[in-house]
């Protein structure tokens, strides 16, 4: 038992240290699946099947869309100081993101 515990606290360790934010649950899964349809819808547009299944997305409204998603993405996974909480998004990055839906769409 006494092998897992420095695991345990090198996993304990890299959790906290990293800057990143991880939401449990629902949650999580949701942002992931966002997170994976925008690539597939990126990745799609690139290749151009979707100007052949009929869809068209002008240029500069592609790049709005991309570019409002990636903003979203960063204030959901990364938190805008130290000291902020990891498991929960705190007002002002609500409303960062509000803020940024609003502008870029």
């Amino acid at each position: 038992m006494q092998e897992n515990q420095p695991e345990a606290a090198t996993q304990e360790t890299l959790e906290t240290a990293s800057r990143k934010r991880r939401f449990p649950g629902l949650a999580g899964k949701l942002i992931n699946a966002v997170s994976a349809l925008v690539v597939l819808y990126t990745l799609l547009n690139v290749s151009g099947l979707l100007l052949e299944a009929g869809f068209y997305v002008f240029g500069p409204i592609h790049q709005a869309l991309i570019f409002t998603f990636v903003i979203v993405m960063v204030y959901l996974h990364f938190p805008a100081t130290t000291n902020a909480p990891r498991d929960r998004l705190p007002w002002y990055d609500l409303i960062a993101i509000v803020l940024s839906l609003v502008i870029g769409i």
